[in-house]
């Protein structure tokens, strides 16, 4: 929020914090010299804060709007499939497959921003697990896992 948000509700920044630069553009309907309509764009240059960042503003949280519910076709897909690997919801904040002992790992289903998002990660990872000698045997990362960006990683992702 800004200077001014924050100051109407009491708060105010923390010394040496420092801000962001955010643009706000539209494009803004006027006349012209002989009175004919014209559109030009509007640029506004705002230096904002995150709310942590400032002393005495006390704000209600924010209610969580997500609805994360479970999509009988997608889970009947993820059922359905031949020799799964292990899933389990202990990914802390990240989605993967461990090679190693066959297995997923995902976040809560109520930390993603929706039931597609979910799913698309719980597909992309189950993609992985058709390499394991159980389902594909696809060769290339049977047991080892491969380094961030390296070659076999891009080709595997």
């Amino acid at each position: 929020m800004t200077f001014k948000q924050a100051g109407q509700l009491g708060g105010h920044v923390r010394e040496s914090e420092h801000g962001s630069l955010i643009t706000f553009w539209k494009p803004l309907k006027v006349e012209d010299q002989d009175g004919q309509p014209k559109t030009i764009p509007l640029l506004k240059v705002y230096r904002v804060f995150n709310v942590d960042q400032y002393e005495w503003l006390h704000l209600e949280p924010l209610a969580d709007t997500r609805k994360v519910e479970p999509i009988a076709a997608a889970t009947a897909i993820v059922d359905g499939m031949p020799n799964p690997p292990s899933i389990d919801h202990d990914g802390g904040d990240r989605a993967y497959y461990r090679p190693s002992n066959d297995s997923v790992h995902l976040p809560a289903m109520d930390t993603f921003h929706s039931s597609g998002e979910y799913y698309s990660t719980t597909f992309h990872e189950l993609a992985h697990s058709t390499r394991h000698e159980s389902q594909l045997n696809r060769h290339g990362l049977e047991t080892s896992i491969a380094p961030f960006g390296s070659a076999v990683y891009s080709k595997e992702e």
